[in-house]
């Protein structure tokens, strides 16, 4: 029942991230000719009021606000790239947390193996790391440093005590998905911003 839910909440996710990116896009191409005519409305105006005899006053007023005016769009193209990123990021997410409903391991991010993996004899033998490996369905992380803990964490022995202080922790986190899957969106977003600047 809880896989259930879980594929109709990504689903539904992936249609809503799809029906923005394409009122986006239809955004954006507006938005390029807006900026274009403002751009060329700026150049022209400033160029006659400058360069003019007569009424150089209403052409410097008229190409001055159109270069402010262009600012603006420049202004809100930037905020519809950063848009369309975490769309983007959103979009890979919710694909890959149905492929790995589905282990589907074909389109399932590999993840390679840190230093303190590649060092076990055993970690080929039992498939941690690499294709189609437990580390590859576990990890959601976004950061080198998630990645490294939650391989510090598959094996490096710990106490009792620490098992079942995680194991309550990862209970509370259960029936928290939103939450869950707000904490990754924004790790995974701001990771793939970060990359691509």
């Amino acid at each position: 029942r809880d896989e259930l839910s879980a594929r109709r909440e990504y689903e539904q996710q992936i249609g809503e991230c799809r029906n923005a990116l394409e009122n986006l896009q239809t955004k954006h191409v507006r938005l390029v000719w807006i900026r274009t005519a403002l751009f060329i409305l700026s150049a022209i105006s400033l160029l006659v009021g400058y360069m003019g005899e007569s009424n150089n006053l209403l052409w410097l007023i008229v190409g001055w606000s159109a270069a402010a005016a262009f600012r603006g769009a420049i202004i809100r193209h930037e905020h519809l790239r950063l848009n369309r990123l975490y769309l983007e990021s959103d979009l890979k997410l919710f694909d890959h947390l149905i492929a790995r409903l589905d282990r589907a391991w074909q389109d399932i991010p590999e993840q390679p193996a840190l230093k303190g993996l590649q060092q076990l004899d055993y970690a080929d033998d039992l498939d941690l790391a690499g294709d189609c490996s437990l580390l590859s369905l576990l990890s959601l992380c976004g950061t080198y440093a998630g990645r490294q803990t939650l391989q510090d964490w598959m094996t490096e022995p710990v106490s009792w005590r620490t098992v079942r202080d995680r194991q309550k922790a990862v209970q509370a986190l259960v029936p928290a998905r939103t939450l869950r899957l707000q904490i990754i969106r924004t790790i995974r977003a701001t990771s793939t911003n970060a990359h691509q600047r």
